[in-house]
């Protein structure tokens, strides 16, 4: 129910987590069978993933992060030559993809509104933002804002998973991480996504006072 929720009043939600899935899987199995050219198309996951919302843009960290380890790690899936022709093709497709949509956004992170709407919607939006900011939250990165924020983030997980499944989503962490196997491929893209995912929970609670559902459901 809850997934269904956030998939009928937010619609980003669920072609973002599509394409941001579809790029795990592609970085998964390119790691796991040494294919350059999955990183690629990896690359173009990534891209669709951050043309609906600009986090879509972790699917190319994630891959860097691999590649370049692949340039200095001993035991490597990928000879350095088809490490580096993985890395520079996913991030070209990448910035194909996004480049023309920063551009006319005008930013690295876009906002949410397109300078080519009309004059009026600018006003309500200009209006809009006005008023977020004068009742912006402001806090602080302090041990006890941090401490509310696990909470709030664990209290998101479980209202997603409606509780009940929580155990088994728990209990299959517990055994996943027990093997203890760091550097590879299904460990280390997990683990990356929590290294990026939960500090930038953290921040954005402790910035804006506010962690919705749909912002923890990506590491669900």
């Amino acid at each position: 129910p809850k997934p269904a929720e956030y998939g009928s009043d937010a619609l980003s939600d669920w072609p973002n987590m599509f394409f941001m899935a579809m790029g795990m899987l592609l970085l998964f199995y390119g790691a796991k069978y040494g294919k350059w050219w999955l990183f690629a198309l990896a690359g173009l996951a990534g891209g669709m993933a951050y043309l609906v919302r600009p986090e879509g843009a972790q699917i190319i960290i994630y891959g860097t992060w691999w590649l370049i380890l692949q340039l200095f790690w001993k035991k490597r899936t990928l000879k350095k030559s088809q490490a580096a022709i993985g890395l520079a093709s996913m991030v070209f497709i990448f910035l194909i993809i996004v480049t023309p949509y920063m551009k006319l956004k005008g930013a690295i992170l876009p906002k949410k509104s397109l300078e080519i709407f009309s004059s009026i919607q600018n006003i309500e939006t200009e209006n809009t933002s006005e008023i977020e900011l004068s009742n912006n939250y402001h806090a602080e990165m302090i041990p006890s804002n941090i401490a509310e924020a696990f909470l709030k983030i664990f209290e998101n997980i479980g209202d997603t998973l409606m509780w009940f499944f929580l155990a088994p989503y728990l209990v299959g962490m517990y055994l996943f991480f027990k093997k203890k196997k760091f550097l590879e491929p299904e460990q280390f893209f997990i683990i990356s996504l929590i290294i990026i995912n939960i500090p930038l929970m953290i921040w954005l609670y402790c910035s804006h006072g506010y962690m919705s559902g749909r912002h923890t459901l990506t590491i669900v």
